[in-house]
């Protein structure tokens, strides 16, 4: 009996002492925010389907930290100060792959831009109501030839995600049909996509390249019917 006390006692002055490291761990408190941009402006995409890569100076073995991009094209983590580098994923985004790392310097919070250069950029955007439709007017403007243009589409959906994937309604147009430069429209009856009646709809439009599965897409609109 006496020799299982003391066992017990053992047992339970090692989960205290565990039970202490693990309640004096510190969590990382300091902020990294950022933006993917073109010429200094956001580049939508598919929430959540681009992905960084954030390495920590010093620490050359251990595996990248994923930091995941938002549909505005912003990005945020959580973590200790120090000094990292940030990449871009390779053969991820709707862009041209770039090996150049950024130098993040992060003591308390940190702010960044990160550049990349579109196959293929949508300009003059405009998204409206116009009876029992939504209607969009565009055009598209080529920065990189080496990956042809597939489609262009609008999406309509009942929440602020919106893209491809999450969407109630859409419509595209090949990319044999566009002339770069020119006004493309397209257009989406709110009737034949069981919206007619609400009382808002969230909208954007967005361009397929060749080659790659992420789009690049404008900001989503919120269109008040």
């Amino acid at each position: 009996m006496k020799t299982r006390t003391l066992f017990s006692l053992a047992i339970s002055t090692v989960i205290l002492l565990a039970g202490c490291e693990y309640d004096n761990f510190t969590e990382p408190d300091s902020e990294l925010n950022g933006q993917i941009v073109y010429n200094g402006n956001p580049v939508g995409v598919k929430s959540d389907e681009i992905e960084l890569e954030l390495w920590q100076d010093g620490f050359e073995l251990s595996q990248d930290i994923p930091v995941y991009v938002m549909q505005d094209g912003s990005f945020a983590a959580t973590l200790f100060d120090g000094e990292y580098q940030l990449v871009l994923r390779q053969g991820n985004g709707p862009w041209v792959d770039d090996t150049d790392s950024i130098a993040v310097q992060l003591e308390g919070s940190a702010n960044v831009e990160v550049p990349v250069e579109p196959y293929y950029i949508i300009n003059n955007e405009s998204i409206n109501a116009a009876g029992g439709d939504i209607e969009a007017s565009f055009s598209v403007q080529q920065v990189n030839s080496n990956r042809d243009l597939e489609y262009v589409g609008l999406y309509l959906g009942t929440a602020n995600i919106v893209d491809q994937i999450y969407n109630e309604a859409n419509t595209t147009l090949a990319g044999d049909q566009i002339t770069f430069g020119d006004s493309i429209n397209l257009s989406i009856s709110l009737a034949d996509n069981d919206l007619e009646g609400r009382q808002n709809v969230f909208a954007r439009v967005g361009l397929k390249i060749a080659g790659r599965s992420e789009l690049l897409f404008s900001q989503v609109y919120n269109i008040e019917l």
